[in-house]
């Protein structure tokens, strides 16, 4: 732009007239001279006059204005030539205010000339260029207002103006408890979360803001984890490369668990994701805490619970193993473990391990087992030593047989689910087979290999490979990643149509469940096996707890078989070596009151109650303490009062008058209103005793309920039995006591409040007058267990008539874990088989939008990912977000091969390159289907 006094623009342009602007005399040397000198003297006394704001006029015309008449301007461009005397005294004043005079804070003194864009000439360029400019002819679009407004949003202003004044008052309190409580860590996560809703639609400036809120609350709290994880995930939303940041988090905290976790996290989501990097990230994990467990390593903050922690990363990495399909190198390192921990205790170092694996000695489970420390002997003494070849290892062949009236791809996953079944024990001879991968070496164990002290830590181990060879023990499982829906994900598999999920079963076959309750024959031979070779050569502080675990694993063996009705046969040869069992352990420790407790809940799966009668009255009648007649008598509560009700009722009133056992179960006295009534009053005083003494418990790791628990529920169901009373009301102040103690953290509290809220759910009738008591039961106990499989299942059954099916949604509609997520869409699937009235679950809008939101909010979850490509009609593009989110699923790549059967060579190849193991080369089936 160009002072011009250019003719209007409608005009031709010439040379001369291009440069007529220059004759202008504001130009002129003389007249800049005088200006500038005027400009000096009056300099002081400008400084001291006050600004005065004139409305602004428009400096450049428009468009339109070049329509306006000669004329005007002519007498605007005649009067931009003069230059105006200017007396010391006056001032002028500039009634054509120009931008210039604002921004160098002095006027001009000559009138200001007016600037206009030439239409063809421009200034610099020849005369033969011109310029030409185009208008913007888009038409703004009418907004035609609504006939009808809803008062809502004639609102909307002013409700904006209070929500901006209310979040400014809101910050400017958050900023005030920053500096005077510097370590509040929730008062910083409230100013961080504040930062999306004032922070507008650019989500980069939103998350660099939050990170800088964060930095200066981790300066204020260098020791805090969840700060600095909350700092990574912001980091990750606008940087690709965190893992320098990762890295110094678990260097600056070696011990604990949640950075860990956190860590092992983000090795799995990364776009590079390969099963090799995350398995280091556990190696590094736990040689980590393992030396920080033994003392060799001293982190600057204490970790006093690191042995536990080391038992929670290791259930962790058994189930990423079984995910990825290395069942060899996982059942390996478990009977490892139980090598080196259960069965021994002496050693200490990982290279007796290597020696002892690498000398050819029969492992746990195998045949002429003798364990680690015999080896160590003769390894002491020296000489010769013979080394016995393991048997070999019968291998079927009917794997080998193919479909030829399925196709390709249907053949390999089926051979590939029957070779995943039988290969679960790896190969331990030095013959060449043809897969290589089923021998394990001791390089592919050596980094996760460790050693534990207490009791509950290596019983805790042996639990693990008997949940992992197939039996799932429901009473001690306290492992959160093994717990899903056993009989949908299983039936994911068998998917006919795209959407169609009525073929989903609810409930579980047990023995052809490939993830369920029962092992496959050699598996169990192998376990028992096992266990009887504990007995034989474990230290004696974990003898008793072994034998336990044996009875426990055939309780729940029989509960399997009883389930189906075609297994009668299986079950009576299970209960015969059951008990056979049993009655060995009890000659070996007869006062062990807890043997005697599984020898009856054996004998009552069986069906067998007179025989459960007899085992609890000879127990009872043994017992001399209090407290084991209480944990008799509480153990014997758990069973169905209904058919034990005669039995229980005798038992409970000897127990309230004063433990005289033999008087009422060998003499068979009858039951009097006087003997109900001091039982009553006995009961309850026990109650009140124990409960004043209840604060004073120390937390259980044995998994075992305390006498109080025991003891309230010996008097609920002694109510329940011999009166009309409410059982939950009466019950109610002993629960506020266990809910006082559970919500300061105690495991023992956990335990008892878990085992009341289990009797009262059984003692409240379900029938349809009683519903809401049941109801009310179930929520109470979920108010205390909000992710327990039993109470929310409970509660998805009941709720599925309900007209307003409100309390179910509200509870797990949050979406806020995964297991909570599961129970909604299940719920949902049970509401549709209702409403459908056929009692088969159909695909509905509410179960996509909730597995939507669950996949979104919980995105490493594969059962989730796998019942969302179920249940859509498109389960291809779901399989695929789901691959880039859980890459290292083997059952997601099956899922994938099934709805996409021509990729079936690519999918395979990129399961082989992710390091996931694959048994069936597709060659193979190939070659057999030419046959």
């Amino acid at each position: 732009m160009f002072p011009s006094a250019t003719t209007s623009a409608g005009k031709n342009s010439s040379k001369d007239n291009a440069h007529s602007w220059l004759e202008n005399k504001s130009f002129e040397e003389k007249a800049a001279s005088l200006i500038r000198s005027k400009q000096q003297e009056l300099g002081a006394v400008l400084d001291k006059l006050e600004p005065v704001l004139i409305q602004e006029k428009h400096l450049i015309s428009d468009e339109s204005s070049s329509g306006a008449d000669s004329n005007d301007e002519d007498e605007s461009l005649s009067e931009a030539t003069e230059v105006h005397k200017i007396n010391d005294e006056n001032l002028v004043i500039d009634t054509s205010c120009d931008k210039n005079n604002l921004y160098f804070k002095k006027p001009y003194k000559v009138f200001i000339p007016k600037f206009y864009r030439g239409s063809t000439v421009c200034c610099g360029l020849s005369p033969y260029y011109t310029m030409t400019f185009k208008e913007n002819k888009r038409k703004r679009k009418k907004v035609v207002p609504d006939r009808y407004f809803h008062s809502k949003f004639l609102q909307d202003t002013d409700e904006e103006l209070v929500d901006i004044s209310d979040m400014k008052s809101e910050i400017e309190r958050l900023n005030i408890l920053t500096r005077e409580e510097p370590n509040n860590i929730s008062v910083w996560m409230q100013l961080v979360n504040l930062q999306d809703k004032i922070g507008g639609k650019n989500v980069r400036v939103t998350t660099e803001k939050k990170i800088a809120v964060l930095d200066k609350a981790i300066s204020s709290n260098p020791r805090n984890v969840d700060l600095k994880l909350e700092r990574l995930q912001q980091f990750e939303s606008v940087s690709e490369d965190s893992e320098r940041e990762w890295k110094d988090l678990v260097f600056q905290h070696p011990g604990n668990r949640k950075a860990w976790e956190a860590y092992i996290l983000h090795s799995k989501k990364q776009a590079s994701h390969n099963i090799s990097k995350t398995l280091k990230v556990f190696e590094r994990c736990i040689q980590t805490c393992s030396a920080i467990h033994e003392g060799s390593f001293q982190p600057k903050e204490p970790c006093p619970d690191v042995e536990n922690d080391m038992m929670e990363i290791f259930a962790q990495l058994v189930h990423f193993l079984s995910e990825c399909g290395h069942i060899e190198i996982c059942v390996t390192l478990l009977i490892v473990m139980v090598e080196v921990n259960v069965r021994t205790k002496n050693c200490s170092s990982v290279s007796d391990v290597k020696g002892f694996y690498e000398s050819g000695e029969p492992l746990l489970g195998e045949d002429k087992s003798s364990g680690w420390e015999p080896w160590s002997l003769k390894h002491k003494k020296g000489g010769w030593v013979k080394v016995e070849e393991p048997e070999k290892m019968e291998v079927s062949d009917d794997d080998l047989d193919v479909d030829f009236d399925k196709g390709l791809e249907e053949n390999w996953l089926t051979m590939e689910e029957k070779r995943t079944l039988r290969d679960l024990l790896p190969l331990r001879t030095n013959e060449e087979c043809e897969d290589p991968a089923r021998k394990v070496s001791f390089d592919d164990i050596q980094g996760f290999i460790f050693f534990v002290k207490e009791i509950s830590s290596r019983i805790k181990i042996l639990r693990l490979l008997v949940s992992f060879l197939g039996i799932k023990i429901e009473n001690g499982d306290s492992f959160k990643c093994i717990s899903q829906l056993c009989h949908i994900s299983h039936s994911i598999s068998s998917q006919s149509l795209p959407g169609d999920i009525s073929y989903l079963r609810l409930s579980c076959d047990p023995l052809t469940c490939p993830c369920g309750l029962l092992p496959r024959e050699p598996h169990h031979t192998f376990l028992c096996k096992a266990f009887d070779q504990l007995r034989i050569s474990c230290p004696k502080e974990v003898t008793t707890p072994v034998s336990c675990l044996y009875l426990d694993y055939l309780h729940a063996r029989l509960i399997g078989l009883s389930k189906n009705k075609n297994y009668k046969q299986q079950l009576k040869h299970s209960h015969k070596e059951a008990k056979k069992i049993a009655r060995n352990l009890l000659q070996s420790d007869p006062m062990n009151f807890e043997l005697w407790i599984k020898f009856a809940n054996i004998e009552a799966i069986a069906g067998k109650h007179e025989d459960c009668k007899k085992v609890y009255f000879n127990a009872l009648c043994m017992c001399k303490s209090q407290r084991d007649a209480l944990a008799l008598c509480g153990s014997y509560t758990k069973l169905s009062h209904e058919k034990h009700s005669d039995a229980l009722c005798l038992a409970l009133g000897a127990l309230g008058d004063n433990q005289a056992f033999a008087d009422y179960l060998q003499s068979k006295k009858g039951v009097t209103s006087a003997v109900v009534l001091r039982a009553t009053r006995n009961l309850e005083r026990i109650c009140e005793e124990l409960s004043c003494l209840y604060k004073e418990v120390d937390d259980s790791l044995t998994l075992k309920a305390s006498q109080f628990a025991d003891a309230v529920c010996c008097y609920g169901m002694y109510l329940k039995l011999t009166s009309n009373l409410f059982v939950p009301q009466a019950l109610q102040p002993y629960i506020v006591i266990l809910r006082k103690q559970h919500s300061t953290g105690s495991k023992q509290a956990a335990i008892d409040l878990l085992q009341v809220h289990n009797l009262i759910t059984r003692l409240v009738d379900r029938d349809y007058k009683h519903q809401n008591h049941y109801r009310n039961a179930v929520l109470s106990a979920l108010d205390d267990f909000p992710e327990n499989p039993l109470f929310a299942t409970q509660l998805c059954k009941v709720e599925i008539g309900a007209s307003v099916a409100s309390v179910a949604r509200r509870l797990f509609g949050t979406l806020e874990t995964p297991l909570k997520s599961i129970y909604a869409v299940y719920f949902e699937i049970l509401r549709s088989g209702h409403s459908s009235g056929t009692n088969q679950p159909t695909t509905t809008p509410r179960i996509l939008n909730l597995l939507e939101r669950a996949v979104t909010v919980h995105q490493s979850d594969v059962f989730l990912w796998r019942l969302y490509a179920a249940c859509t009609n498109n389960p291809d593009d779901i399989l695929i977000r789901a691959t880039s989110n859980c890459s290292w699923s083997k059952a997601i790549a099956c899922d994938r091969i099934r709805s996409s059967k021509q990729n079936i060579d690519e999918i395979i190849k990129f399961t082989k390159d992710k390091g996931l193991r694959v048994r069936t080369p597709i060659e193979e089936v190939r070659l057999l289907l030419t046959m």
